[in-house]
């Protein structure tokens, strides 16, 4: 068995911080947050990611990583629908490229946003 902790341990810290300290606490795999900027860009928006130094990042701590967690797809127009689907499918990409298995997503806020659009994205994804 495997345990991982989040970048969330380290919010005030940047990514490389969380790593380091993640690696000193005895961890060999980190979930960074990868929020899109639209949400909290805490540890790094893939958009914006160099995805080889970011593996390097990791490999040269020797850690892996666990999972990418990217926040929600929140459903309350279909414009942020459409912007947080895509940088789903920017993740499934970066995460193909860092050897990840794992990526986090989470759904609208149930109880002010329509889940079906959020499913209508899960449509989308689930085949890639």
């Amino acid at each position: 068995m495997k345990v991982a902790a989040s970048s969330i341990c380290w919010a005030n810290n940047d990514l490389p911080t969380a790593i380091r300290k993640a690696r000193e606490a005895g961890f060999t795999a980190l979930e960074p947050l990868t929020f899109p900027s639209e949400i909290w860009d805490l540890h790094g928006d893939l958009r914006k990611l160099d995805v080889k130094a970011f593996k390097r990042l990791f490999d040269d701590n020797g850690m892996t990583v666990a999972a990418l967690h990217l926040g929600a797809i929140m459903t309350p127009t279909e414009e942020r629908r459409r912007v947080l689907t895509d940088y789903c499918r920017r993740a499934i990409e970066v995460a193909h490229d860092v050897g990840c298995k794992i990526i986090v997503e989470g759904g609208p806020d149930r109880g002010v946003q329509p889940m079906r659009p959020f499913l209508k994205s899960l449509e989308e994804l689930v085949p890639l």
